[in-house]
């Protein structure tokens, strides 16, 4: 690396240090800002929306970040929920969304992601240890094996 590939490297780590402690100086939290990403592959296209988190919506009320995978006829969404029992666990789907609402360890998580066409009557949740599972099946399967489910 020459001088001046170092130096600017040098003015650059020194930027990223004084964003970030400027951002924890400023919400009072102490919480630093982190991005999460909703991941939806469908038809080769990689769709990325960047989401806040925490949530700017209170103090404690968290976004964590979500991911959403399509495969062999399945839709897995997967986040994490420190402290989570299912009891505080609450899902609903509304169209094509998908709103996951919990408590846990003395703060609050929300966030919604989007989903492809599913069998909303498919659905089924797995939470252990802090991370949560919600399977469906795509509305393709659900024709192939036949049936009408009602939504949840």
């Amino acid at each position: 690396m020459d001088e001046d590939t170092r130096d600017h490297y040098h003015e650059l780590e020194e930027m990223v240090r004084q964003l970030i402690e400027r951002s924890i100086g400023r919400g009072g939290s102490g919480i630093p800002p982190v991005y999460g990403f909703h991941i939806i592959i469908v038809g080769g296209e990689l769709p990325i929306e960047g989401i806040p988190y925490p949530h700017p919506g209170g103090d404690m009320t968290l976004e964590p970040p979500t991911e959403v995978a399509i495969h062999d006829g399945e839709v897995l969404v997967v986040t994490e929920l420190p402290g989570v029992e299912d009891e505080y666990l609450h899902l609903q789907v509304t169209g094509t969304t998908l709103r996951i609402k919990a408590r846990g360890d003395g703060c609050d998580y929300e966030t919604a992601v989007n989903l492809p066409p599913v069998d909303t009557g498919s659905m089924s949740h797995h939470l252990k240890n802090g991370v949560l599972e919600v399977r469906f099946r795509t509305e393709k399967e659900q024709a192939v094996q036949g049936g009408d489910h009602p939504a949840p």
